[in-house]
C-alpha cells in the first residue's frame, strides 16, 4: 500500500511538473519588442484604466474618435484625436518606456509614477498589454489593446517627428 501511494504521489508530482514548464501565452518575456515596436505607430482599440480602490474603471479610447500610441526609442507618445467641424483637435501625452534586454518592462508616466508591465502580447501586429502601478495614490491596472499602422497619423507625426 505505501509503494502504490508513493508511486502515486511520485506520478502526480511528475505530471504537475511538467505542465508547469510550459511557457505561458501570457509571458511578458517578448525579447524582440524593443526591435520590432520601435519607430512604430498603433491605432488604439482600447485603453482601460481600472481603479482597485473605488472599482471603477474608464476607457480614455471612448472619449476620442482616434488613440494612437507611437514609439520612438524610449519614448512613448500618446495621441488623443477629436474631430470638430472637419478638423482634428490634437492632445498628446508624453511618457518614458523601460525596455530591458529588449523587453517592456514598464512606462515612466512621469519622475515619480512608474508602471510595471504584468502582461505582454504581441502577434500578426496586434498588441495586448497591462500596466500595474500606483497613479493618483491608488493602485490602476491599465490594460491596453492595439493594432500596427502602416504609418504614422498626422498627429503621432506631429508630437513624435517621424514622418507621416
Amino acid at each position: 500500500m505505501k509503494t502504490s501511494f508513493s508511486l502515486l504521489a511520485t506520478a502526480l508530482f511528475f505530471t504537475l511538473s511538467l505542465a508547469s514548464c510550459d511557457s505561458p501565452q501570457e509571458s511578458i518575456l517578448d525579447t524582440n519588442a524593443q526591435v520590432e515596436m520601435d519607430r512604430k505607430s498603433y491605432d488604439v482599440t482600447s485603453f482601460e484604466r481600472y481603479n482597485h480602490s473605488s472599482e471603477v474603471s474608464s476607457n480614455v479610447s471612448d472619449n476620442y474618435d482616434e488613440v494612437h500610441l507611437t514609439f520612438k526609442s524610449s519614448q512613448l507618445f500618446l495621441t488623443k484625436t477629436t474631430m470638430t467641424n472637419g478638423a482634428n483637435n490634437y492632445r498628446f501625452e508624453e511618457f518614458r518606456t523601460d525596455f530591458r534586454g529588449g523587453v517592456l518592462q514598464g512606462i515612466w508616466l512621469d519622475e515619480d509614477t512608474y508602471l510595471s508591465t504584468v502582461f505582454f502580447e504581441r502577434s500578426s501586429g496586434n498588441v495586448t498589454i497591462e500596466f500595474e502601478g500606483t497613479l493618483d495614490d491608488a493602485f490602476h491596472s491599465v490594460f491596453i489593446t492595439m493594432t500596427e499602422l502602416d504609418g504614422h497619423p498626422a498627429g503621432a507625426a506631429q508630437i513624435s517627428g517621424l514622418p507621416g
